[in-house]
């Protein structure tokens, strides 16, 4: 998976699309302002990268690798992956387009920005913008209006300067013909292969040279650090029997949340669909309405609907549950659909109703407007609500409090005051789990990031505190070579295999330019294979694998009857390739595809054009980075 991930992200034109999404994460989640000096993580021509500003962009890259990949992001894959890095880098991005931006006067006038905050539908209400949910939506998630507006005036700015230099973005005739012959050259390669296992016994693995192998490959042995942690937890549920709630705060909480208990207006319909294709001719489109009329008679002359639906609807996914649409709301359905059906009450029938799909009947079930829920109606759960936050509180203050003594040296971590629990995890390494570690990535960060003499830290969740320390520490260190003897063999004879492998298949590549191709396999003793045809624009070298430099190669100056001058470590072997077969494009046919392969570099050539001028800019730039940033 992780390789996969590698790969994947590895693509110019999704490092671009990556980089977009996150600017959408930045903005949406704010973006933090200079901040002092030392929470600063970077600094781009003097202007301030804050702490903040990182931190919401590492957790936005979480969430993207989250949404690509369908798995959580633990803390160890996120360094593996080098995420930290590429927040970090993503925000120098997004600071560098904005400098550049006010370099080119872009700006964003007030009705543009007006339009843009208006055009969100996380702000509608009823199916179009609302002022009040707007203000109660940042109220609730503690952003400022101002600050709200500067952010998205900002990424509107970046979109202008985006869409300025995508414009410069131009497809030549040599990158159509270059793309055409990308597509359509296609060949068949001999291959011989050297498999390092096959080698690896003929390593030489006397004591001296096992003792210089450790000596010169330590850091291979290297062991990981090993920690376990203590732990106590300020559970929530405790506190909740200290907190009372009166009708004041219970108001104000209703008030502030008020856009929670909103029911937009709902309908719960049926349809039948007469189906007819977008493009078919106007007499189609005549004899489907005909047809819906006639049946919208034989439904208001007692016919049952649901039971008509299944007999003729024409909608596949809905027939079988006799035209059933469910409940929906604005914006679920296409826009006639939607107009006719929330102007029907409960009962009501419509009349054919055209669409891009054809002429629908509506029989509308359920209306319900839209409302508020009244205080009463949500007291409970409110109630319930505040006490848990309150108490969360509760809970964060007592361990606050406790981390304060301990860092004072008014207790200890071996004299606690009696009643409170201490837990003990295992002693693992890192990314290693133990069910007596909490599955929280926050714990596992802090075990191996806490200072081990560290009175603690705190990590709150939605269920209490934790109070966390450090209980054992296991430095990382090389083993002497006695003590892993067998370990150190088994390493020497993975890399001597590589390269007895590589160099009997350099020797071959070597032998088949001197003597050809057929000469040099009988003298090796080796035996060749031919590949499956492929193309340059395919991922594979079938059934080798995957080696793009192997395919550059190959495609180079492509001969049939050449071998390349080296070999190339395609999956765990080496191989040596002769090109068997070669099968060029017809120039003449190019017109036949000009235009597709055109579309379908205009936009390759449009997110080009970001990276190379994101480049310049960072090669021009004068950027620092913190001492404190850990990448």
């Amino acid at each position: 998976m992780l390789n996969e991930i590698r790969k994947n992200v590895s693509h110019p034109i999704l490092k671009i699309l990556l980089g977009l999404i996150i600017v959408v994460f930045i903005f949406f989640f704010g973006g933090g302002g200079g901040g002092q000096a030392p929470n600063n993580m970077a600094s781009v021509n003097g202007d301030s990268i804050s702490r903040g500003e990182y931190n919401k962009s590492y957790d936005g890259l979480v969430r993207f690798y989250e949404q690509i990949t369908s798995q959580p992001i633990t803390d160890a894959l996120a360094s593996q992956l080098g995420l930290r890095k590429r927040a970090l880098d993503l925000v120098i991005d997004r600071v560098l387009l904005l400098q550049e931006a006010e370099n080119r006067d872009i700006e964003v006038s007030e009705k543009e920005l007006d339009d843009a905050i208006r055009a969100q539908e996380v702000f509608f209400e009823d199916g179009r913008y609302s002022k009040d949910r707007f203000v109660a939506v940042l109220f609730s998630n503690n952003v400022k209006v101002g600050d709200y507006r500067d952010q998205k005036r900002q990424e509107l700015i970046t979109n202008k300067l985006q869409q300025a230099i995508q414009s410069t973005a131009i497809v030549t005739e040599a990158d159509i013909s270059e793309e055409y012959l990308i597509r359509n050259t296609s060949m068949k390669v001999a291959y011989a292969t050297f498999n390092p296992d096959d080698f690896s016994a003929l390593a030489e693995t006397t004591d001296e040279r096992l003792r210089d192998f450790h000596a010169a490959e330590g850091e291979v042995f290297r062991t990981a650090e090993k920690r376990a942690a203590r732990y106590l937890v300020f559970a929530t549920t405790d506190y909740t029997g200290e907190v009372e709630v009166n009708e004041e705060s219970l108001l104000d909480a209703y008030r502030v949340r008020a856009y929670s208990y909103y029911e937009p207006e709902t309908v719960k319909a049926r349809h039948i669909l007469v189906k007819v294709d977008s493009s078919a001719e106007a007499d189609m489109w005549i004899k489907a309405e005909e047809k819906a009329l006639a049946l919208k008679e034989k439904i208001e002359g007692g016919a049952d609907f649901a039971k008509t639906a299944k007999k003729v609807s024409e909608d596949d996914g809905t027939r079988a549950a006799g035209g059933d649409l469910g409940t929906f709301q604005r914006g679920a359905m296409v826009p006639e659909f939607e107009k006719v059906a929330f102007t029907l009450q409960a009962g009501e029938l419509s009349d054919p109703v055209r669409t891009s799909f054809g002429y629908h009947l509506i029989k509308v079930e359920e209306h319900k407007p839209a409302r508020q829920k009244p205080l009463d109606a949500v007291r409970d759960a409110l109630t319930g609500e505040i006490k848990k936050e309150k108490a969360r509180e509760l809970a964060y203050a007592a361990a606050d409090n406790l981390l304060m003594d301990l860092e004072d040296g008014k207790t200890s971590w071996d004299a606690l005051p009696e009643g409170l629990k201490v837990e003990t995890t295992a002693t693992v390494e890192p990314g290693q789990s133990d069910s007596s570690i909490p599955k929280l990535d926050k714990f596992t960060t802090a075990m191996f990031e806490l200072p081990a003499d560290s009175a603690g830290e705190l990590i709150e969740t939605s269920e209490g505190t934790y109070l966390v320390a450090i209980a054992d520490y296991q430095a990382s260190s090389i083993p002497p070579m006695e003590q892993i003897r067998a370990q150190v063999e088994a390493r020497l004879r993975i890399v001597e295999g590589k390269r007895l492998a590589r160099e009997a298949a350099d020797k071959l590549a070597k032998e088949s330019a001197e003597k050809g191709w057929n000469q040099a396999l009988a003298d090796s003793g080796a035996h060749a294979k031919e590949s499956d045809t492929f193309t340059q624009g395919g991922g594979n070298i079938p059934p080798l694998g995957f080696s793009e430099q192997a395919k550059t190669a190959l495609f180079d100056k492509p001969d049939v009857g050449s071998v390349l001058p080296t070999s190339f470590e395609i999956g765990s072997k080496f191989a040596v390739l002769s090109i068997s077969e070669l099968s060029l494009p017809d120039m003449a046919e190019l017109d036949l595809e000009r235009d597709a392969i055109r579309a379908t570099l205009i936009p390759q050539k449009q997110e080009e054009a970001i990276t190379r001028e994101t480049e310049r800019l960072r090669a021009e730039a004068d950027i620092e980075i913190s001492a404190n940033f850990i990448p």
